[in-house]
């Protein structure tokens, strides 16, 4: 768990490094244009992904081989790039094509490095994960912030970025995973392809949730106030970070106890990831109602301290998105993959029914407002399925 909470942290540094550096060598409105792009690239670059990692990782019976896994990915990714630069094009939302595409190109080499983590994740060398996210986004910043620094682009410094994150799949990832691979298995293209897109469809509404309320900030009060309220949700992201990288060790083993029927193991770890996921949650919104205003002021700048009011409801949104990732860990691992979309399709109209409601009249309050009332029908959605997989399990089943 060490080692993938290290890797986790060392990639919502480098997402708040992105921040911090459009907010030092830019201005609210530089943020605002990068979050306006993340919120069109994201969804298309996360559904590409499908989530093959999860597949590959809770693969126990090892129906698909790596070689089949490489395949999909190349197709989806290039999908995803190209699908990007369309939007982009064509789109109402007021997004640059560069950025778009300098943030889909960054994505695609992320989803190239994630394949090979999920032979680290396999094999328990999460030490080789967090190096590889460590190295990228060091890598990454650097470039990103040279790049900006000299030429005031934003396009160009992302382009630069994606270059170290091809960089490192390709140089550091590639050849430590290739000993770790799992090459058996008689499952086609077409096959995996089925299995891992109910995952990514619940990827893609769950990205579209996340970004639904950005694009209703930039649509009803401006790009400038989407700025203030992205820099506040970094807050939210990187403590997803946290949640992911205390799940993620924990997939596979709840996987087993899941697939041996022992009921009492699963439960006690899904309890205890449940708990530990409310408590980060909690300090998060101590935090930012402790020293929310000085957080914005020393790492963003002054120009953020005008929203700081807004901060500890962003982060009370984000905590309850934390119990909410920790549950899908476990619906993920019980492999109640068709209910899935159906969780975030929930979130998604009450989010954005609540935004629409609420937003104009109450600013960036009414926004956290949404988020949070999206995500609380969500997580009462998960726990509902979570219990309904919990109970289909033996009751004698084994308890260790």
């Amino acid at each position: 768990m060490f080692w993938t909470l290290l890797g986790r942290l060392a990639q919502a540094l480098a997402q708040a490094g992105l921040l911090v550096l459009a907010a030092r060598l830019g201005s609210a409105q530089m943020v605002g244009d990068l979050a306006l792009a993340m919120a069109l690239c994201s969804p298309v670059m996360v559904v590409v992904g499908l989530q093959q990692r999860i597949v590959y990782v809770t693969d126990v019976k090892r129906r698909f081989g790596w070689t089949t896994h490489v395949r999909l990915r190349r197709w989806a990714s290039a999908s995803g790039v190209a699908l990007v630069g369309l939007m982009a094009a064509t789109t109402w939302v007021p997004v640059s094509v560069g950025i778009a595409l300098a943030i889909a190109v960054d994505k695609a080499g992320e989803l190239a490095g994630d394949l090979h983590h999920a032979t680290f994740q396999a094999r328990g060398a999460m030490r080789l994960y967090a190096q590889s996210l460590g190295l990228r986004s060091v890598l990454g910043l650097t470039a990103l912030g040279l790049t900006l620094a000299f030429t005031g682009s934003l396009a160009l410094g992302l382009f630069a970025m994606a270059a170290m994150a091809w960089g490192v799949a390709a140089l550091y990832d590639a050849p430590r995973s290739k000993p770790l691979r799992m090459r058996t298995g008689t499952g086609d293209l077409a096959t995996l392809l089925a299995v891992a897109a109910p995952l990514g469809l619940v990827t893609f509404v769950d990205s579209i949730t996340q970004h639904a309320v950005r694009i209703q900030v930039d649509t009803l009060l401006g790009t400038e106030a989407l700025g203030h309220y992205a820099v506040m949700s970094y807050g939210a992201t990187a403590g997803g970070a946290v949640v992911f990288s205390l799940g993620t060790p924990l997939l596979r083993r709840m996987a087993k106890q899941f697939a041996e029927g022992r009921r009492a193991a699963f439960a006690s770890t899904t309890t205890r990831l449940v708990g530990l996921s409310t408590a980060l949650g909690f300090a998060g919104v101590v935090f930012a109602l402790l020293v929310g205003e000085l957080f914005l002021v020393t790492v963003f700048g002054d120009e953020f301290a005008r929203e700081a009011s807004v901060f500890p409801w962003v982060m009370g949104a984000g905590a309850i998105q934390f119990v909410l990732g920790s549950l899908m860990h476990a619906i993920n691992a019980a492999q109640r993959r068709r209910a899935q979309p159906w969780i975030y399709v929930a979130a998604l109209g009450t989010a954005l029914t609540v935004g629409w409601l609420r937003i104009p009249a109450h600013g960036l309050f009414g926004a956290a407002e949404a988020a949070a009332a999206g995500w609380a029908v969500a997580t009462v959605f998960a726990g509902v399925v979570l219990h309904r997989a919990w109970r289909s399990l033996p009751p004698l089943g084994g308890g260790q």
